[in-house]
């Protein structure tokens, strides 16, 4: 409301006469001036607040290398992980920044979180332990026959993954 008067008398007083120097005469150019900076640093500040609210309204999503520790490397938590990557680092860049800097943050902010709400509820937690412990030794290359039980087998077929997977001699 202040910088609104100040503004409308310098205004009147530039109608009055178009001569700038008339606005440095008194105290109202001081006056404009540190007023315009006070309101910028109040809506600043309100802005601030209103996207810190937001982004606290989205969530937290947990980094992906703390998924990676959480999941069972399977063909489908992998995929899921790799589709999550990069819209967590986009949330990330929105969630971490002090203010949004367009008007299409808010937006961005908003796809990113669900698409990486999407791919979170693709991940399956409840693995078996068999077939935990096959995939990861399928993925440090350390799996033999003797990690494939009937319950791995069921699995992988079940799953659509039994032709998705060879058997190599270590010994050539």
């Amino acid at each position: 409301e202040q910088l609104g008067r100040i503004a409308a008398e310098a205004s009147a007083r530039l109608k009055q006469d178009s001569d700038v120097t008339h606005l440095t005469a008194d105290a109202l150019w001081t006056r404009l001036l540190q007023s315009a900076a006070g309101a910028a640093e109040a809506l600043e500040e309100a802005t601030k607040t209103s996207w810190h609210a937001f982004v606290q309204q989205q969530g937290s999503f947990a980094a992906p290398i703390e998924l990676e520790a959480k999941i069972t490397p399977t063909p489908a938590n992998r995929q899921a992980l790799a589709s999550y990557s990069p819209h967590f680092a986009a949330y990330k860049r929105l969630a971490t920044a002090a203010l949004p800097r367009s008007a299409q943050d808010k937006a961005a902010l908003e796809t990113a979180a669900e698409l990486c709400r999407v791919e979170l509820a693709k991940m399956d937690y409840d693995v078996p332990s068999e077939i935990a412990d096959f995939f990861r030794a399928v993925n440090a290359n350390t799996a033999t026959l003797s990690i494939v039980t009937p319950e791995v087998l069921r699995w992988l077929r079940e799953n659509g993954q039994i032709d998705r997977y060879v058997v190599r001699s270590i010994v050539q």
